[in-house]
Formats: C-alpha cells, sequence, structure tokens
C-alpha cells in the first residue's frame, strides 16, 4: 500500500494475515477415504462452519458485485436472511502512522459494517451452505462476465472460509469448492502466431 492506494489482494492479504496474528488460523490436514466427500470436506472437515466472502479494495468498489445478477434486488429480497455471505473492503485510518482497517459487511444487507475478523463467527453448516450456493446461482449472470462488463468470473473471486471453534480451518476458491454451481472462468481461444522462416531476400 503506497500513497494511500491498495488493491482487492491487499485487502485479502491482510485479512488473512490479521487472522494469523490474532491466532485465529488452525489449518489442519483433512480427513481421508471418504469418496462422496465434495471438495469442500475434505479441506474443511465434516465440522467446520463456512463463510463466503468476497473481497473488495474499498467501500465504492462494493457496488460492482451488483452487476453480477440479472436481478440484483430479487436475488437480495430472497437471500438477505442469510448470515454467512459477506464483502470485505478496507478503509484508511487517519492517525500518527495511517493503517488499513478491514470492514465486513453482509453481502445483501449493507450498513452492517463490523471488523472483518468478527465473519469468522457467523459459519453456518455445509447443508445450508450448500443450499444458499444453489440459490445464489439462480440469480447470477450465467456467463460470469456480468452484462459485458469485463468481470471476472464470480466464482473465481469469491473465497470460501471453513471455520471451526472460531478458528480458519481452511480456505478455498468457490470454484473449487462447488465446480458444478460456480464453474471456471471461459476463456476464448485466442490464435497462436506461426513463424515462417523466409528465405534470402524475403
Amino acid at each position: 500500500m503506497s500513497n494511500g492506494k491498495w488493491w482487492e489482494k491487499t485487502v485479502e492479504y491482510k485479512f488473512v494475515a490479521d487472522a494469523a496474528v490474532n491466532g485465529l488460523m488452525d489449518f489442519v490436514a483433512p480427513l481421508s477415504g471418504r469418496h462422496e466427500r465434495t471438495a469442500g470436506d475434505a479441506v474443511f472437515g465434516v465440522d467446520a462452519k463456512l463463510v463466503l466472502v468476497e473481497f473488495k479494495a474499498t467501500f465504492a468498489d462494493v457496488a460492482s458485485e451488483e452487476t453480477l445478477f440479472e436481478a440484483y434486488g430479487e436475488a437480495q429480497e430472497a437471500l438477505q436472511h442469510y448470515t454467512h455471505h459477506f464483502v470485505v473492503y478496507g478503509t484508511l485510518c487517519s492517525g500518527e502512522v495511517p493503517d488499513l482497517e478491514l470492514i465486513a459487511e453482509r453481502y445483501f444487507v449493507r450498513e452492517t459494517e463490523q471488523p472483518a475478523l468478527e465473519l469468522l463467527g457467523r459459519g453456518v453448516s455445509k447443508q445450508i451452505f450448500d443450499q444458499y450456493l444453489e440459490a445464489l446461482s439462480q440469480f447470477k449472470e450465467e456467463d460470469g462476465r456480468a452484462k459485458g462488463k469485463g468481470h471476472v468470473s464470480p466464482a473465481a473471486m469469491s473465497t470460501v472460509i471453513g471455520v471451526s471453534n472460531g478458528r480458519v480451518v481452511g480456505v478455498m476458491s468457490l470454484h473449487d469448492y462447488a465446480p458444478s454451481l460456480a464453474p471456471a472462468p471461459t476463456l476464448s481461444q485466442v490464435p497462436t502466431p506461426t513463424y515462417r522462416p523466409r528465405g534470402p531476400g524475403g
């Protein structure tokens, strides 16, 4: 962060660093041997609670989330009662030494500001989390490009955090957690230039 400028990744890394400094990181080896598990079970363990986080650089960037939906208002009305989906952004606190403070707001209920690490206490069971993802996917733009506005797939930008006893036990992208509900972005094939040697004088 230089000259009061920071990026989305700055916020994401600071969230992880703050959790580590506060003793809230507890990565553990996954349980093994159960073939029917989803990727989320393998990373988080079956008893972990799950939260979904969208990282944004600043509060001004939060509004861009609305462009990811066909009808944001309908999605908001249908899903606002879920309390485990958050947007986390940074704000510069003035003082002797300026510091980047992370704020969390519930995804569909704005003006619910809280310190970002408090969201770790809002995890839900895998069953509720998966029901929410299914409902959320029904409202998202189909191609993930948000009406041609150049967005990366929402699945690539969303982070699933596993929490057990108030400590982070795993982190993964939404696409890795639920690839069928959050497919990877599709890339258009770009022709590769070919080298054609030329003879003398050509």
